[in-house]
Order: C-alpha cells, then sequence, then structure tokens
C-alpha cells in the first residue's frame, strides 16, 4: 500500500501545468469569453499555437488553401472549436501516457467532458465551459495512482471491471485514500480554479453541506455525467441497462424524465463529436 508520503511525491512530481494553459482553462471557463481573447493566449505559445495550425490542416477539416495563421484558425475552427482544442492540449500531455488503463482513462474523461457539459447546458448554461474541463480533468487522481508501482493500481482497476465493486470502495480498503482525493490536491497544485477543485475533488461521496452555491451545482452537473459516460460504457467493457434514473444512486438530483430524455441526447451529441475530437487530439 502507498503511504501518503508516496501519494504526496507523486502529485508534486506532476509536470506543472503551463501559463497558457491555465489562461486557456480560465478564459474558457467564462461564458463572456471571446475569440480574441484565446488567441492573445494561442499566438504566444509556439507548442499550442503549431497544434492548433496543426489541427486547422488535418484531413477532417481539409481547408482549401494551407492555415498559416493562428487568427485564420481561429475563424476557420469557431471560437467553441477552438475552446475545446486548446482545453484537450493542455491536458493529454499530463494525462494521456501509454497502456490499456491510461487509454480507458482518458476516453472515459473525454466521454464525461462532452456528458457534463450537456447537462451543465440544461440546467446551468453559465457553468458549461467549466463542466467540460472539470469532466476532462475529473479522474485527474487515477493518473497519479497508476504512476505509484506500490499501489498496483492496474490491478485494482481489473477488479472493479471485473467484480463490479465500486471503485472508491475497493481504493478505501486497499489504498486507504481514493481517486478523486487525489485528484482535488491535483487540481490545487496546478492552481486550478476553486469551483474545479471542488468538483474534482467531490464527484464520488457525500457532498459537504457547506460547498457554496456555485461549486455545488457544477460538482453535482459533474456527477450525472460521469453517470451518463459509465452507463454508456465509455472507458469500460460495454454499456449499462436498466438504468433507474430516479434512483439517487444515479442522479445527484435532477428531474428523472428530463435526465433519460438528457442522456439520449448526450449519446447523439458524442456520437457526432467523436471525429471532431480525435482531430483535435492530432
Amino acid at each position: 500500500m502507498p503511504s501518503v508520503i508516496d501519494i504526496a511525491r507523486e502529485v508534486k512530481a506532476l509536470p506543472p501545468m503551463s501559463a497558457s494553459a491555465q489562461k486557456v482553462i480560465e478564459i474558457s471557463g467564462k461564458a463572456n469569453a471571446a475569440a480574441h481573447d484565446l488567441q492573445e493566449v494561442i499566438q504566444y505559445d509556439q507548442a499550442l499555437s503549431t497544434h492548433l495550425l496543426r489541427v486547422a490542416n488535418s484531413p477532417f477539416y481539409s481547408p482549401r488553401s494551407p492555415v498559416t495563421e493562428v487568427q485564420r484558425a481561429v475563424v476557420m475552427l469557431g471560437f467553441e472549436q477552438v475552446k475545446k482544442i486548446c482545453v484537450y492540449y493542455a491536458t493529454q500531455g499530463i494525462l494521456k501516457k501509454p497502456g490499456l488503463a491510461e487509454k480507458l482513462l482518458w476516453e472515459h474523461s473525454l466521454g464525461v467532458s462532452i456528458a457534463a457539459r450537456t447537462v451543465a447546458e440544461q440546467w446551468h448554461p453559465d457553468l458549461a465551459p467549466s463542466a467540460f474541463t472539470a469532466g476532462l480533468l475529473h479522474d485527474v487522481g487515477k493518473s497519479v495512482l497508476l504512476g505509484i508501482p506500490e499501489a498496483d493500481y492496474e490491478g485494482l482497476m481489473r477488479t472493479f471491471y471485473n467484480s463490479g465493486v465500486p471503485l472508491v470502495e475497493l481504493e478505501a480498503e486497499q489504498l486507504g485514500v481514493t481517486h478523486e482525493v487525489v485528484g482535488g490536491e491535483v487540481a490545487v497544485h496546478w492552481k486550478l480554479p476553486e469551483m474545479l477543485v471542488a468538483a474534482i475533488r467531490h464527484h464520488h461521496g457525500a457532498l459537504p453541506d457547506d460547498l457554496p452555491a456555485e461549486h455545488m451545482n457544477l460538482t453535482r452537473v459533474l456527477r450525472l455525467g460521469n453517470r451518463f459516460a459509465h452507463v454508456a460504457g465509455i472507458g469500460r467493457r460495454e454499456p449499462q441497462t436498466g438504468v433507474d434514473w430516479a434512483s439517487a444512486e444515479e442522479n445527484p438530483g435532477f428531474p428523472a424524465e428530463a435526465v433519460k430524455a438528457l442522456y439520449g441526447k448526450f449519446i447523439e451529441e458524442y456520437t457526432a463529436e467523436r471525429s471532431r475530437m480525435q482531430a483535435a487530439m492530432l
């Protein structure tokens, strides 16, 4: 079993989130953000600029002539898509590692990002940009635990997939800590906004009564988005059937019939967006 010191050491060993990545996440979380705000950040970050131009020139978008300027790429792709590309890029270099467990984790996180955004657009539209980012980062604690050999986290995940025992129960029993707690520490280490820290730290388990309203709303949105992705089988072996969206286990307080309909909308949006996500991750 890894010690608290082992986990703290692994968190501190994570690459720092770059200033541009932090700025992208900050801008993307603002409902009134505009394309020029992102453009200002992108054009002064050589790696991010190169990535955006690579995506804009990819076969998926197939421009009539080569895109060589960030401004043209932003106009061609559109603000919403540029936001997604930038947030993907800001996080995938830190979270995406070789191996089946990491691949499934990344796929699940992508699914949750779309699901959380879909839920937020329905009930808390102002939180939709932050919900998308929270979905991408909510399981970062698993990435940390995968990096600690003594944790044998891949073995623990295999037990989870094969037994059906809730992962957080296995973590608490075998490691003495759960991935959302570790993820909260990572979010603090990266100096993410407090609202994202709270959502990552509390996306499982009992919700604290003293969470500010906006933090509580984002956390509930993330929880339902996480359930959507789990039920759809994204990053797991297969979809779940016979889900009762009225139960507290499946639904953190939203209207059950509306949730059922929204789940169908999420599946449509996820299916439509998969190709764009792959292009964004070139």
